[in-house]
């Protein structure tokens, strides 16, 4: 989540797991789905990119904002929030799309510093 690393703490979800849906013209997973205790609180989507080399690109950063913008429209009005976990970390311009479009990212020094 870069800065945005103490929200994650905050809400309390109902449900987590890995969620399947049907979005214009397609199949779509979703790694990790959490669903709040309260509707009014917001929904994470979770993409997971456990690679011990390669980095996370645009390409794949698009790929999950689409797959986050046929989310949105299938649950409708409910608040979602992307998160993009990348084990190796991201290239520079992935990062600043992240950042564009209101994702939330993790990598591996992330998590050692929530542990």
């Amino acid at each position: 989540m870069g800065d945005n690393a103490e929200k994650i703490r905050r809400p309390r979800f109902h449900e987590i797991e890995a969620y399947t849906f049907t979005g214009p013209g397609r199949d779509y997973k979703v790694d990790i789905f959490c669903q709040p205790a309260q509707m009014e609180e917001w929904f994470l989507a979770v993409e997971v990119k456990n690679r011990n080399v390669q980095q996370v690109g645009v390409t794949e950063v698009e790929t999950f904002a689409h797959k986050l913008q046929a989310l949105q429209a299938h649950r409708g009005a409910v608040k979602l929030q992307g998160l993009f976990y990348s084990c190796n970390g991201f290239h520079e311009p992935a990062l600043a799309k992240l950042r564009e479009l209101g994702i939330w990212h993790w990598d591996f020094a992330t998590l050692a510093r929530l542990a």
